[in-house]
């Protein structure tokens, strides 16, 4: 579970940081 959740927390970071670099 916390692992999972961790992987879910990283890949919204990620998508978020995406977002600000295309911008």
């Amino acid at each position: 579970m916390a692992k999972s959740h961790s992987v879910a927390t990283v890949c919204t970071l990620l998508f978020f940081i995406f977002l600000l670099a295309a911008s």
